[in-house]
């Protein structure tokens, strides 16, 4: 949204109801990656889907790293995550330093990532999909693997600052400002490149005002106008605090 004006209800209201259409594109473009380094290295690696019928009991006998892997190729191709994510993490387990551990890792990610329904309900997968392309990006920052993770952490790192603010401003409208605070504070200190950090700071600093925490609430104002002289909130700041305006 471009515009947070505090004094229309017309305005909140409408502002929420974009939050199922941003959740409904989210989900569209998840589904559109669904193949990523797919059926051309499935063939490479000989991937029978006969093999996702074995027993249990009997598979967990195997330790051969290509069985393996092509086992949770297949879970994977299947769209059975849940299966995927243990093949995967088996094969790490036991062939930490193979040369498809990256690809392994950068799977878990995406198993992960196809699990996301939507931001506003469970972040669990959203959170481990991160978690796991990161690792990888650590671990192996040369990789071609390392290198496709780049634009899912940047995807997920967007959505998850979205909900987290989107939450925060919920709050503040409520006049939950101590939960306003925690969530808004979130988003600054775990996504400090997000786009949502001029709104999270102006809300912060206004559910400091709100507490009677009115330095709190300038030195925020402050790090705002620093940071962006020329904010959309500039008017409202300045209003409450007109010292502020000078250079």
């Amino acid at each position: 949204m471009k515009n947070h004006r505090l004094s229309s209800p017309i305005r909140f209201v409408f502002y929420f109801l974009l939050i199922p259409a941003a959740i409904f594109l989210f989900s569209g473009c998840s589904a559109q990656k669904k193949d990523e380094l797919g059926p051309e290295l499935r063939s490479l690696l000989g991937v029978d889907e006969k093999l996702a019928e074995t027993p249990q009991e009997d598979f967990e006998k195997t330790f051969d790293a290509s069985t393996l892997i092509k086992r949770a190729e297949t879970f994977y191709a299947q769209e059975e995550y849940e299966s995927a994510l243990a093949e995967y993490q088996r094969f790490l387990d036991l062939h930490p330093i193979d040369r498809l551990a990256n690809l392994a890792r950068f799977r878990i990610g995406l198993s992960y990532y196809h699990q996301i329904k939507t931001i506003d309900r469970d972040i669990d997968p959203m959170q481990k999909a991160l978690s796991a392309f990161q690792n990888l990006v650590t671990e192996a920052p040369q990789s071609l693997y390392a290198q496709k993770s780049e634009p899912y952490i940047l995807e997920l790192k967007k959505n998850l600052a979205e909900r987290e603010f989107y939450i925060g401003y919920f709050y503040f409208k409520k006049g939950s400002y101590p939960a306003a605070v925690a969530r808004l504070d979130g988003v600054l200190k775990n996504y400090p490149e997000s786009e949502k950090t001029n709104d999270s700071l102006f809300y912060l600093g206004f559910s400091y005002e709100k507490q009677g925490n009115s330095d709190k609430a300038k030195t925020l104002f402050a790090q705002l106008l620093k940071k962006d002289p020329k904010t959309k909130y500039r008017e409202q700041i300045v209003r409450l605090y007109p010292l502020l305006a000078s250079p």
